[in-house]
């Protein structure tokens, strides 16, 4: 078996997935059925998701677990409050598509997440962060080409530091406009070090267009 989608399960039914040893697709299962499962076992697993079906997600949690072992993981996709953010090591090293959402995250996930080294795509839903602030350090998120914050109600700033996500094609950020302005604060490059400025500037104006937010952009020289 290649692909499983586990739909309307309880919670608490035991699933044993870990004898799937050519299971490349796993959709549906929730973080406490994978965490009584052997990953280390599931070698050719590349697409995840892990989704928490309690009603009352602020009673459901997520708890602690690590991805690492399954290292042709490339796609993640959680759903549900978590305890906390795995640390970076506790991630696959060949994550390319990260989606969270619901996670309900205190503590700005951004200095985890920026050094995953070849994440392509971050997508972090409703609720997935309930802080008002983001930093990217300098040169975080190398090969990052995507960055989605869609619906983080308390956001009312992003700061991206020096030569973070030098590869960015897509910033989208949606959230409720009765929360005012977002702004976005960008290093920029110093001009000798071959980055054009206004470059960088034209990326990041034409990517903040969006009908639900105003942004103010502050380029930092």
């Amino acid at each position: 078996m290649r692909y499983l989608y586990i739909e309307g399960q309880k919670e608490d039914v035991p699933l044993q997935i870990d004898t799937l040893q050519d299971l490349q697709i796993l959709l549906g299962i929730t973080s406490n059925q994978w965490i009584k499962n052997d990953s280390s076992n599931l070698t050719c697993l590349e697409i995840l998701k892990l989704e928490e079906r309690c009603e009352a997600s602020d009673e459901s949690n997520i708890p602690p677990f690590a991805i690492n072992s399954c290292l042709h993981l490339s796609k993640l996709d959680i759903k549900g409050h978590m305890q906390k953010l795995p640390e970076t090591v506790e991630f696959s090293p060949n994550l390319t598509q990260l989606t969270l959402e619901a996670s309900r995250l205190g503590c700005d996930p951004m200095p985890i997440l920026e050094k995953l080294p070849k994440l392509l795509t971050l997508r972090l839903r409703a609720k997935s962060y309930l802080g008002k602030k983001m930093h990217v350090s300098a040169n975080g998120f190398p090969q990052l080409k995507v960055l989605q914050l869609l619906e983080l109600q308390g956001l009312t700033k992003l700061n991206i530091g020096q030569g973070a996500m030098p590869w960015l094609m897509q910033l989208q950020i949606h959230v409720y406009l009765i929360l005012g302005i977002v702004q976005v604060e960008v290093a920029m490059a110093p001009s000798d070090s071959g980055f054009d400025p206004r470059q960088r500037r034209h990326l990041i104006r034409a990517q903040l267009v969006s009908q639900l937010i105003r942004v103010q952009l502050v380029l930092l020289d």
